[in-house]
């Protein structure tokens, strides 16, 4: 381990509320400036259980030559050495984290065959969390059929890859392996689209006051009626594609609503360099644009933030940023990345469950820097230990371990098993029962099979909650998937924040 010079900045104070309930006050003073490390670790911490303890392997996949897999695995070898050893059925184990560099981010097409090549090798584990990249967990899912190990996704957030999982369980032909999949982290790219769009409301709401515009009125023909311009920047990856058509066709839909006019569109490679940024920031300019919003996960949101400030463009970035999340992100910007707003699952001093403050002390006291999303392997370590508590682990064989591993799906698909993580309430939409049909308005314009009323009672209460107008309606599937996260009021909903210096 080797320590670089350590910075430190003051922390301003985080609030937040529930993205639909949030005042656009609250916006503004969003700051996400932490203290910020240039502190190397090495990929591998040492067990606190002892070497001869049962071990209950665990693979995590992910990119590991970038932090979004690096985060993966700093999450479960955090959990891992927290938990140490425990007892099941009078014998004592601890849990393994093994490294799986599926290199998705350069090489998704190669990504299932790095699974598959760590699965083989470690016969007697059945237990995967990962896949970072929507392109790299399409090769893996076939390798998790085959060889049947539950995969926990934790990364790639498009909605369409729980489409694999079955709506009901009452035809084997169509379970099958296909029961072994969930996405613990992060809740699908529908329910991302749904906040971004709360987000944009709000940003959108505080340019024209701190403009000094008018508020805007439906149907005015004065200076209320002046739009907000709104430009795109995105990665070109299957993963964003859903999310730029949304909002290419919902904010000319709703700009009357909301006084929005839609402006240049600009979607380059997650990897792109100055070269390829430069040119689309400066057609995003040359248009105009009042807001730019992001969709991005990879180092071109770096690129992205410094080539914005250095060429002057005078528009608020909003929306998907994961290298934003970075506690080194202000250094790597030279600071441009000031007032940046980006989507995120923690943030500084804010306390979204008792377990949130214990994590992020214990993660930065551990790697000198503060977790990206992908560190909600951390909560999928502590799921599973508590699944394997309540049914049970036999790790004597590798076909005990596949019995132990089949019998831990019942337990997260009943929502009774809800778990309280780092950043909500973490539990999978149910099964389809088969029968109910609701017609989705959306993206699908058909009935399609959906949640029935006393399933969205067990979620949301009498009432339900339906996130109109930016979602699925009707509780359809997809977006609401079997073996997805649940998206929601008292579950987990996200949080945005802003860069600022204070």
């Amino acid at each position: 381990m080797s320590t670089g010079l350590f910075q430190q900045r003051r922390l301003a104070p985080m609030k937040w509320e529930q993205p639909q309930t949030k005042e656009v006050e609250d916006l503004k003073r969003i700051i996400f400036l932490i203290i910020a490390s240039l502190m190397v670790i090495g990929l591998v911490l040492p067990s606190m259980a002892s070497a001869a303890t049962p071990t209950i392997k665990v693979i995590i996949a992910g990119p590991m030559a970038y932090v979004q897999g690096q985060d993966m695995l700093r999450g479960a070898l955090l959990a891992a050495n927290e938990i140490g050893s425990f007892t099941v059925n009078g014998t004592s184990y601890n849990f393994t984290v093994i490294s799986c560099d599926t290199n998705e981010i350069s090489d998704s097409a190669a990504a299932g065959t790095k699974l598959a090549a760590k699965l083989d090798a470690n016969l007697d584990c059945k237990l995967v969390i990962g896949g970072f990249r929507t392109e790299g967990v399409n090769t893996e899912i076939p390798i998790v059929l085959n060889r049947t190990p539950m995969f926990m996704i934790v990364g790639a957030a498009t909605a369409t890859l729980l489409m694999y999982v079955p709506y009901y369980k009452v035809n084997p032909g169509t379970y099958g392996n296909q029961k072994y999949i969930f996405r613990a982290s992060p809740f699908n790219s529908s329910f991302l689209i749904t906040a971004c769009f709360q987000m944009l409301k709000m940003v959108t709401d505080t340019v024209r006051n701190a403009t000094g515009w008018e508020p805007y009125v439906y149907g005015s023909n004065g200076t209320s009626n002046k739009t907000v311009r709104i430009g795109i920047f995105a990665e070109s990856l299957e993963w964003a594609a859903p999310m730029v058509a949304a909002f290419q066709s919902r904010i000319p839909a709703f700009g009357p609503l909301f006084g929005w006019s839609l402006g240049a569109i600009k979607t380059v490679s997650d990897t792109a360099g100055s070269s390829i940024v430069t040119p689309a920031l400066n057609a995003l300019k040359a248009d105009k644009c009042e807001v730019i919003f992001t969709i991005m996960s990879g180092p071109v949101g770096t690129v992205f933030s410094q080539k914005k400030g250095e060429l002057g463009i005078p528009a608020i970035a909003a929306g998907i940023n994961v290298l934003a999340q970075e506690s080194t992100f202000w250094e790597d910007t030279e600071g441009y990345c000031e007032y940046e707003i980006t989507m995120g699952t923690w943030a500084p001093g804010l306390n979204q469950t008792v377990k949130t403050l214990p994590f992020l002390s214990a993660f930065q006291a551990a790697y000198g820097k503060f977790p990206s999303y992908t560190a909600a392997a951390y909560d999928v370590m502590y799921n599973l230990k508590a699944a394997i508590l309540n049914k049970g682990w036999d790790g004597s064989n590798a076909t005990s371990v596949q019995a132990s591993v089949d019998a831990l799906i019942p337990y997260f698909e009943d929502l009774n098993n809800k778990m309280t993580g780092t950043s909500g309430v973490n539990a999978f939409f149910p099964m389809w029962d088969g029968t109910t049909m609701r017609w989705n308005y959306g993206t699908y314009g058909m009935l399609l099979p959906a949640l029935n009323d006393t399933q969205i009672d067990s979620l949301w209460g009498a009432t339900g909650y339906v996130p109109e107008p930016f979602a699925a309606s009707n509780y359809t599937m997809p977006s609401f998937n079997p073996h997805d996260l649940v998206f929601g009021p008292s579950w987990v909903t996200g949080i945005f924040m802003q860069w600022r210096k204070v």
